[in-house]
């Protein structure tokens, strides 16, 4: 209870606050935050080469795994296998982190299978080496900026807060500027001058049906009573 209380009582003193920070001696209010301009992003399908890769290798027999750090264009030996590395590439910064390599591998056990084609970190399922003996995977790429190269990001573009269209512009124009509603005058009269007539058992006044041609009814005309 006593926590609760601490933490309302808090509250309080803090929306106190920011009604006294929000308000300007000159009868204005402050604006709650400044326009802030987007952050800017590399497209999700662009890569950063790197000239070293990191491989993981997985020895199913006794699940031993041996990460191999590889420069680009060479080759590195694990037990019988051979792994050489054409290409290490990874997301940029302002991208969710990624790498990916091609590599070409081949086992002194299997000397008919050869693999040759892309690892990706993040879906290692979409080309897996397939070895009865070792599994591979790629860690991560290192080492120097290599093609790829990354084009250099634009500077953040502050959005103009004159161009901020304000609620009454969304709006559209209300009823007063769009002018007065006027109805035709002809239907004005017909409604003023159309005669009633009692309904039956007295329930109230309901509209003639055949009026007159035009819609008027001589003073000196008795009232009609409808049957009861």
């Amino acid at each position: 209870m006593m926590r609760r209380a601490r933490r309302a009582e808090g509250r309080l003193i803090a929306m106190a606050l920011l009604g006294l920070v929000g308000c300007l001696p000159g009868g204005e209010t402050a604006r709650a935050a400044d326009l802030v301009a987007p952050p800017v992003m590399y497209l999700p399908n662009v890569w950063q080469g790197k000239s070293v890769a990191v491989i993981r290798v997985l020895r199913r027999v006794d699940s031993h795994i041996e990460e191999l750090t590889i420069p680009v264009g060479q080759e590195g030996q694990y037990k019988t296998l051979h792994l050489h590395v054409a290409q290490c590439v990874e997301k940029p910064p302002t991208l969710p982190r990624d790498a990916a390599a091609r590599l070409s591998i081949r086992d002194d056990t299997n000397p008919d299978f050869h693999f040759d084609g892309w690892i990706v970190q993040s879906a290692p399922a979409l080309s897996t080496y397939t070895n009865p003996l070792y599994g591979v995977s790629v860690v991560r790429c290192e080492g120097n900026p290599v093609a790829p190269l990354l084009a250099p990001l634009p500077g953040p573009v502050k959005p103009d807060p004159n161009a901020v269209k304000k609620p009454e512009d969304t709006q559209g124009p209300t009823r007063d500027a769009a002018g007065p509603q006027l109805s035709s005058p002809n239907v004005q009269a017909s409604q003023q001058d159309a005669p009633f007539e009692l309904a039956p058992g007295g329930q109230g006044l309901t509209a003639p049906t055949n009026p007159s041609p035009s819609g008027k009814v001589p003073q000196d005309a008795p009232l009609q009573l409808a049957p009861p």
